[in-house]
């Protein structure tokens, strides 16, 4: 094992972060970029949560789900859509981030080189498209859910007692 060099030695002597409670909260947000890629599910600021909520009412009033499994699909259904109108802020914001400051006469030429080398904006279409496929097939798995699995109260549909009815023949064309 090697030796540390003495200039590191001294260098590690010095600042181990920030100490106070506000120097704390300050920079535990360093390392966040753009929060596109974050671990957690749900994620509503405690200020947008009435909002939020508003979004599960409306869906849960509209899709009434019956049960646990179908009342998931609903939750994630929202999830989903809360997500892609943040990435839609998100989208809105890098813009006006883009438009502060030009004032050359080369305006819109100006600001979209300032979008241009903003790496998020490369990931925004892809997170979008990726939210859009999740409320998507959210919803087609609530659709089979109901339409394959009854509810252990409900009776299964009973097979239709009559006769088939016969396929009408086709007359097709003749060939000339």
């Amino acid at each position: 094992m090697s030796r540390p060099k003495p200039s590191s030695r001294e260098n590690g002597c010095h600042s181990h972060g920030p100490k106070t409670q506000a120097g704390k909260d300050r920079s535990k947000f360093n390392a966040l970029k753009h929060g596109l890629l974050a671990q957690k599910l749900i994620v509503v600021p405690p200020e947008k949560q009435e909002g939020f909520e508003q979004n599960l009412t409306e869906h849960t009033r509209r899709f009434q789900p019956r049960d646990e499994v179908e009342n998931y699909f609903v939750i994630e259904m929202v999830r989903a859509q809360w997500n892609l109108f943040r990435s839609f802020m998100g989208e809105t914001e890098i813009f006006s981030d883009a438009q502060s400051g030009v004032t050359d006469g080369r305006y819109w030429a100006a600001v979209f080189e300032k979008m241009a080398s903003n790496r998020t904006l490369d990931l925004i279409p892809r997170y979008q498209a990726r939210l859009q496929l999740a409320y998507q097939r959210a919803l087609r798995n609530l659709i089979l859910v109901r339409d394959n699995f009854p509810l252990p109260s409900e009776p299964p549909d009973q097979p239709d007692e009559r006769e088939p009815e016969s396929p009408t023949p086709v007359d097709w064309p003749k060939a000339a």
